[in-house]
């Protein structure tokens, strides 16, 4: 007999009958950033540490004018004097705002509207919508129609492309994919309804299925049993194909989005049968009528943000989400439902809930902090309000409250004092020593800092006062570190000298041997809380989370005449926004911009995040900030991924701060 694995490459080779041609070519969109804009200003690099939810790390956002609140020009006349009228961008075209259906309220549509990957209608909707509005529709990056003879494999479907040429290797996966099918062997299901203890096999695993979670005459789920809780199988009736594919098809656009669900994990091959992820939660409705709690409606402010984010919406009645705890989100329970939508229909459908949102204009406010005043998504929001009347009123209280509050004084990026000595530059062993007037390593008159510090052992920090030498401090540490501390002091010096000051130092790259040689810092620790204006939070704020500092501890942080930034260990890194934190104070102590006893509101960030992304973005800095890591010792391979995470934090800023202050807020209501 042939062998497995031979029989599998005769049983995938073409014929006539499975060779099929697509008639459409594909659609591939450029995702945007977090405002909404399009990431085709340049190539993204992968950042330096954890993903990005942002589909884009290249953000190419124009500088806007818009002010923080924009009031729908129905909802002027309510709102108090002086407040700030809608820019005309937002209102001279509203969008058409689509009324939710009952029925998409009631349950989850059988065959939804599923969305692609980047939130837009399916491609084939894609496609008809760009030719009618005479864009390409192809998938090349011209737009030229892909070839209906070199893009097909042996099953039929088409290859993809990758960076715009024809795939090699894409039969090659086709076969093994055949080949790993017939070797794993058929999947298969009981007949329905199925019973607790009967067994499913999909993709090549067995499931023992447990207890029944839920059941309707067209689908059963159930609980995977044994050591597998986390997995639930839910199996559908003959006859409920059409639901079968509708589930599976929005699942898997779900899982190109970052809205939370019950994941696929696999789908049967034969039978009509999902394996799904097991949300383990809090009924909503138990939630509803025992009181909600803020963190559990700033969950349903990032539900929202998300669903908007992707121009969609889903069917977000009580008993089709469930609160995850240990997740702090809301989760989607079913992926039917999951279509293209208006953010009106993802608001009122989350403001109906009963005992849900109780304040609409704070909630405006949460949900502006997430997507950005100047984002497109929020522009949408504004003028589809003009024919909503309870949308009309929140935002006419919004911008009654941010009239109310002054406004900050309006960032200014500037360089700051710098030391004749001590300039921010890497340097050879004997031209420290020159430049110092003395080794560092022969001082005998040092007193160890950190001491009192068991756990501090990726570094060495020790104050030299030399006899008739210049006091300094010496830090020993691996490269990562030494390059990370002078870089982060060239970006303070250059670029935020109005707010902050930090030790000048010089510097010696020996791979783990390497160290630094800084001024002494003026000013001391505050133990009574960070005294920061609230200019100076702001500024430290998006210094923080575009270049990814970490460890901003009370002991970090000198306050005096000015305010001194001393210690960049952690930094270079993607900074994305962080909303299911560990409620714990030490935890607060390292966010000193949001540490207040009255929590400063998001809208006292938002002008500084606005002015330092225009001032950022500019070619002139993005130069500078490249210059500054090439000078630091980072490597021309190193440098484009360091710039692609600093492009991808301050497109979150808002969301990130808006996390902060989220954070803190929650601990000042414990």
């Amino acid at each position: 007999m042939l062998p497995r694995f031979l029989i599998s490459i005769l049983l995938a080779a073409p014929s006539a009958a499975q060779v099929r041609v697509q008639t459409a070519p594909e659609v591939v969109a450029v995702p945007g950033g977090q405002a909404g804009v399009s990431a085709a200003g340049g190539a993204a690099s992968p950042a330096l540490s954890a993903p990005s939810s942002v589909p884009s790390l290249v953000l190419a956002l124009p500088p806007g004018s818009v002010s923080p609140t924009v009031i729908p020009a129905a909802a002027a006349a309510p709102a108090a004097a002086g407040a700030a009228p809608a820019p005309a961008a937002a209102v001279a075209a509203p969008a058409a705002v689509v009324s939710l259906p009952p029925s998409a309220i009631a349950a989850p549509q059988a065959a939804p509207q599923v969305l692609a990957a980047w939130g837009g209608p399916a491609p084939a909707a894609a496609g008809a919508a760009q030719a009618a509005a005479g864009k390409p529709t192809a998938g090349s990056p011209g737009g030229a129609a892909q070839s209906a003879s070199l893009g097909r494999l042996f099953d039929g479907a088409a290859a993809p492309n990758r960076n715009g040429a024809f795939d090699l290797f894409a039969p090659a996966r086709s076969l093994w994919g055949a080949a790993l099918g017939l070797w794993r062997g058929p999947d298969t299901a009981p007949a329905f309804p199925t019973r607790p203890d009967q067994s499913v096999r999909v993709a090549g695993q067995t499931y023992k299925l447990g207890r029944v979670l839920e059941a309707t005459p067209e689908w059963s789920l159930h609980e995977a049993a044994g050591y597998r809780s986390e997995e639930a199988v839910l199996v559908f009736a003959p006859e409920a194909r059409a639901a079968f594919e509708a589930e599976k098809a929005a699942l898997e656009a779900l899982a190109r989005t970052d809205v939370p669900h019950s994941e696929l994990k696999a789908a049967g091959d034969g039978v009509l049968v999902l394996v799904r992820r097991n949300l383990n939660g809090w009924n909503t409705r138990e939630i509803l009528s025992g009181g909600i709690k803020q963190g559990q409606v700033n969950g349903m402010m990032d539900l929202a943000a998300r669903l908007i984010r992707r121009g969609a919406t889903a069917v977000l009645m009580p008993d089709e989400v469930i609160w995850e705890h240990w997740r702090g989100h809301w989760a989607l329970r079913r992926g039917a439902g999951y279509r293209a939508g208006t953010a009106w229909d993802t608001l009122a459908q989350l403001w109906a809930w009963e005992g849900g949102v109780a304040d609409r204009a704070a909630f405006l406010s949460g949900l502006r902090g997430r997507l950005g005043p100047e984002s497109s998504e929020w522009k949408r929001l504004a003028a589809e309000a003009q024919g909503q009347v309870g949308l009309q009123a929140a935002f006419a209280e919004l911008a009654r409250r941010d009239a109310a509050r002054p406004a900050p004084k309006a960032l200014s990026f500037e360089p700051g004092r710098s030391d004749a000595v001590f300039t921010d530059e890497l340097v050879s062993p004997r031209a420290l020593v020159k430049r110092l007037g003395y080794d560092p390593f022969s001082v005998k008159e040092r007193t160890a800092l950190h001491a009192d510090d068991p756990g501090k052992l990726n570094t060495s920090v020790a104050m030299l006062e030399p006899k008739g030498g210049r006091k300094a401090v010496l830090k020993g540490a691996d490269q990562y570190i030494i390059r990370n501390e002078l870089f982060v002091r060239k970006v303070v010096r250059a670029f935020f000298g109005a707010y902050f000051d930090t030790p000048g130092a010089l510097a010696v790259l020996r791979g783990y041997e390497s160290y630094m040689v800084m001024e002494t810092a003026g000013g001391g620790k505050s133990w009574a809380g960070p005294s920061l204006t609230r200019e100076q939070r702001a500024a430290l704020a998006v210094l923080v989370h575009t270049f990814g500092l970490g460890d901003m501890n009370p002991g970090n942080v000198f306050y005096g005449e000015k305010t001194w930034l001393i210690d960049f260990e952690q930094a270079v890194s993607r900074r994305s926004p962080s909303s299911n934190r560990i409620p714990d104070e030490r935890i607060l102590l390292e966010l000193p911009w949001v540490n207040a006893r009255e929590v400063p509101p998001m809208e006292d960030f938002l002008p500084g995040v606005r002015a330092w992304r225009e001032f950022f973005l500019k070619p002139e800095t993005l130069r500078a900030v490249e210059r500054m890591l090439g000078e630091s010792g980072f490597g021309p391979e190193e440098i484009p991924r360091a710039m692609a995470a600093f492009r991808a934090n301050v497109s979150e800023l808002e969301w990130t701060i808006q996390a902060d202050v989220d954070f803190a807020d929650g601990l000042r209501r414990r």
